[in-house]
């Protein structure tokens, strides 16, 4: 990296609208070029260094009410330029949105990911036997008592609790003679059920009745599915999802925690605040027959709105649908995270590129992100016009050359109809200009391994859920190397409804 490095220095001051502390705050970072170092009020938060992808950090323990400081500089050159050496006007500074980003404390949903397996009768050109949905939702619980060991372990403390207060011994043995097998995180937030109560028997009363107001765990904690025509039918409701606890959250030693937010966070300091485990959850909805599933709807509620038949996407007819997680926490939802959803399959077969069975053929163009005024900053109306041209041009696909794009580009070709191919932003062509040796590649060298792999893991799990993109790209003149065997194994483990591209 030189010595003599442009560098941009942003400062924005900022007061957070219904500020809360039973909300956990992120700072999202949509993208700088080349590497951006953060601040918030004197505090360093980290660096990004994907110049196309968002780069996000947790701010609970930092966020203020009002008076909000947040610096950002911005290195022109770095590392990661010799990752990004593709053939483009080159413009360094912040080009995509900075956010701040709100979440349930109690609990939320960090990802979620939709498949539509499809399945389909003979050769190429079948028609279509069987479409499958299958939505995994990832949570993350800092309350403990949500979940189900919690529940119980909250209901049998509040109900000893109750019964000491109230001088009911019968009751008070039954509960210490209750199932113990709950998890010892579970049991101190059930024991937090009376904290604060005092000599007063009303106190106790009023706290202990706030770890049962639900009968039922699954009424205290749940995840459930909708799915929605284009324009807004209910056509699948409620869902339910099945729980099950994540891998990490099962070893207390590696779970990991967070700082939690303070009344005080104006004037506390950070790193003093108390620290929260998180425990991670894996929400899982399974329906083998969509198209069953739908008529089976429509006949139980007599709807004449409801469509009958499952539409397949293409970008000769993106018929899309609308797909919405809620996760509900006594018996309110307290979090909706929705996305567009097109039942498609792309795969590769006897040469042919196929979709949804049948012969595939892509007229498409590549396209840089560029504004004629404001350099790479563009905005919706103008990604909008572009597609308008490009399919009036009779093109049907296009390539994202060569990183992935502002998020609404897919959404809206999901919309308009266009086949995407999705480009991880690797390109090092000035290793080796000339094609004399490709070993100098960074792909050969395991030093550069991660940052390569980072790219493209992070590229899917942003963008896995658009039905527009066919196919997954490792980059473009990089070489070929063992960090593209690695990359394209990844994808095709992760996605085997899309083919991998590189060229």
């Amino acid at each position: 990296v030189p010595k003599d490095n442009p560098t941009g220095c942003y400062r924005h001051t900022f007061d957070v609208r219904d500020y809360s502390t039973d909300y956990r705050y992120f700072v999202v970072l949509g993208g700088a070029d080349s590497a951006a170092l953060l601040w918030l009020n004197g505090s360093w938060l980290g660096a990004a260094t994907d110049s196309r992808l968002p780069s996000d950090w947790e701010v609970t323990h930092l966020i203020k009410p009002t008076g909000n400081l947040l610096a950002v500089q911005v290195l022109r050159w770095s590392d990661a330029t010799y990752l990004e050496d593709q053939d483009m006007w080159r413009l360094s500074g912040l080009h995509r949105h900075v956010t701040l980003l709100a979440k349930p404390a109690e609990a939320c949903i960090t990802d979620y990911a939709v498949s539509t397996p499809l399945t389909f009768e003979g050769p190429v050109g079948g028609a279509l036997t069987k479409a499958e949905l299958n939505v995994t939702i990832k949570l993350e619980v800092t309350n403990p008592a949500l979940l189900p060991a919690g529940c119980a372990a909250a209901k049998q403390a509040a109900t000893a609790a109750a019964a000491a207060v109230l001088g009911d011994s019968s009751a008070a043995a039954g509960a210490a003679g209750a199932d113990t097998d709950a998890t010892a995180a579970a049991a101190a937030a059930a024991a937090t059920a009376t904290e604060g109560a005092d000599d007063d028997s009303d106190s106790h009363k009023a706290n202990t009745s706030k770890a049962y107001t639900s009968t039922e765990c699954s009424k205290d904690f749940r995840v459930t599915v909708d799915l929605l025509s284009a324009d807004g039918v209910s056509l699948l409701q409620n869902l339910p999802a099945k729980v099950k606890q994540r891998w990490y959250g099962a070893d207390e030693s590696s779970t990991p925690t967070f700082p939690a937010a303070s009344a005080t966070a104006s004037t506390s300091t950070p790193g003093q605040q108390q620290q929260q485990r998180l425990i991670g959850y894996i929400a899982e909805v399974h329906i083998n027959d969509v198209q069953a599933a739908l008529a089976a709807a429509v006949t139980d509620s007599n709807s004449s709105n409801a469509q009958q038949s499952l539409q397949l996407w293409s970008a000769e007819a993106p018929h899309l649908y609308l797909l919405l997680v809620q996760l509900w926490v006594g018996g309110k939802v307290v979090e909706v995270e929705g996305c567009q959803v097109g039942f498609r399959t792309t795969y590769v077969a006897d040469g042919r590129l196929l979709h949804n069975n049948r012969p595939l053929l892509l007229r498409g163009v590549n396209r840089h992100e560029w504004h004629e005024r404001w350099g790479k900053v563009c905005d919706v109306e103008h990604r909008r016009q572009d597609i308008l041209l490009m399919k009036a041009a009779n093109f049907n696909a296009v390539r994202c050359s060569h990183y992935p794009n502002d998020s609404t580009w897919y959404q809206l070709c999901n919309y308009y109809g266009l086949y995407v191919l999705d480009e991880a932003n690797i390109e090092t062509h000035g290793f080796d200009p000339l094609f004399t040796d490709d070993t100098n590649h960074p792909a050969h060298h395991e030093l550069w391994l991660p940052a390569m792999m980072s790219r493209v893991t992070r590229m899917y799990e942003r963008d896995k859920n658009h039905p527009c993109i066919i196919m997954w790209s490792l980059g473009n003149e990089a070489g070929y190397g063992v960090a593209h065997d690695a990359m394209a194994a990844w994808l095709r483990r992760k996605d085997p409804s899309r083919p991998v591209h590189y060229e």
